[in-house]
């Protein structure tokens, strides 16, 4: 099977559109198709607040001034943006803005989530990561990554994490911290990430739901708050605290005969999970 794959690294913002992306995948010209988009999120955010003349109460300039790729050319109407990220949604992202309700750390990460949500009216997995600067400024570009493929999903999900910590442990020269860092930098804790993924797992009620199956919809839905080592880990802990019922696929390990408790899938083993219904 020939997989395409296209890595998309505009000049600035003005050659995005999200729909026309999402459209590749659903033509059903590609049996397979993956994209790597270059989404330039505070670019996007600087020429929402120029066209709506607010203000930005942040410095702007060096995260931009280092992007040599970046075309400064002003966009010129609220409906090239829209077209750009797919939705007039970032107008309400933008008033929120301007009235103090959100910062701009958290705009960045909103538009952000908007572009992804509207990729994924065609890939069915969509992620994106921050690249930051050495100097934690703020946030360089966005990679999205858009596939069709639950294996895509992990491998990039797993490793967009890992590099954010080794990111992070370069921007603090390796200094050490007790707390946990998703991939936007914000810090996370073992007891919302299970709050997060019961959820995930009660959205299907009592029906089962495949291992890597969740774990992809917590990474598509919640975000890479951490590394699927870790969505394990937790989820070994809900089967022994009876949260959640483990069925295995074998049941008995055939060089055993005994029963089967391993925690990854594959052609030869599969893990459905389902919520215990009380």
């Amino acid at each position: 099977m020939i997989v395409y794959f296209y890595t998309v690294d505009p000049y600035g913002i003005k050659a995005l559109n999200a729909l026309n992306f999402a459209n590749l995948s659903k033509s059903g010209k590609f049996r397979s198709i993956e994209i790597l988009i270059n989404f330039n999120s505070y670019g996007f955010f600087r020429e929402a607040c120029r066209i709506n003349r607010i203000k930005i109460k942040d410095n702007l300039d060096k995260i931009i001034g280092d992007l040599e790729e970046y075309d400064n050319t002003p966009i010129e109407s609220y409906d090239t943006l829209t077209k750009i990220i797919g939705t007039n949604e970032w107008i309400d992202i933008i008033a929120r803005y301007s009235r103090n309700k959100i910062n701009t750390f958290q705009a960045e990460i909103e538009i952000g989530n908007l572009f992804c949500n509207k990729l994924r009216e065609g890939f069915r997995y969509v992620l994106n990561m921050p690249i930051r600067m050495n100097d934690e400024v703020g946030t360089k570009y966005r990679l999205v990554h858009c596939c069709n493929h639950i294996d895509g999903c992990l491998l990039v999900a797993n490793n967009r994490y890992k590099r954010s910590q080794e990111q992070r442990q370069q921007r603090f020269h390796g200094q050490m911290t007790f707390l946990d860092y998703d991939v936007n930098d914000l810090t996370t804790n073992d007891d919302d990430i299970k709050k997060y993924l019961m959820t995930r797992i009660e959205l299907r009620g009592g029906n089962e739901i495949h291992l890597s199956h969740l774990i992809a919809d917590f990474f598509i839905n919640v975000g890479i708050l951490c590394n699927e080592q870790k969505l394990v880990s937790i989820l070994k802990e809900l089967e022994k605290e009876s949260f959640i019922k483990v069925r295995r696929n074998p049941e008995i390990t055939p060089s055993t005969g005994k029963k089967s408790d391993f925690w990854h899938e594959n052609k030869e083993h599969q893990i459905f999970i389902r919520k215990i219904m009380l």
